[in-house]
Order: structure tokens, then sequence, then C-alpha cells
């Protein structure tokens, strides 16, 4: 289960500077929730970092992941995933305008 996420999460950050039909902050937010499940399921921080090591910007948003609190229920972790996603995002389009 861990590793499709880390295998998704390395595979779509290195492009994340390329065009894409995404926007680029639906790009990011796809990245933040990524990150978000890793920490809801318990990926250790430093295997996330060691992923992240390149970006600067995706270090930023795993360490800001890892300061929210995990979950122990499914309902709970899906809502965090949605919301970190979502703070990303608007930090993302606010800071593009």
């Amino acid at each position: 289960m861990l590793k499709p996420i880390i295998l998704a999460l390395t595979l779509l950050a290195t492009p994340l500077a390329a065009e894409t039909e995404e926007h680029p902050c639906e790009t990011l937010g796809g990245l933040a929730a990524l990150i978000m499940e890793a920490r809801q399921l318990g990926v250790p921080l430093s295997e996330m970092m060691r992923i992240a090591a390149d970006s600067e910007l995706l270090q930023a948003i795993t360490i800001t992941a890892y300061q929210s609190p995990r979950f122990s229920t499914d309902s709970y972790r899906q809502e965090a995933i949605k919301d970190f996603r979502n703070e990303i995002e608007v930090m993302c389009y606010g800071s593009a305008t």
C-alpha cells in the first residue's frame, strides 16, 4: 500500500515544472494530497524527506503535512487529506494573483 503512494509521489514530483493540461496549482494540490495520505498512513517523515530531497517546495509541503495530526479512522483521514490539498491550493492560487 505504501509503495504505490511513494512511487506516485516520486513520479509526480519530477514533472512539476513541465507543461500539463492541469493548472500548476491543481498539480501541486495533488502532490499535497499524496503527501498527506502518506502522513496519515504512517510513512516516516525521514522517508518522505528523502523523496522530496530535490525540491524545497515539496520539502516545505511535507514538513507542513507532518505538523498536522494523524487520525485513526478512515473518514477523518480522508477529511485531513482533502483539507490539506485545499489549503495548499489556496496558497498557490493566492500567490499566483
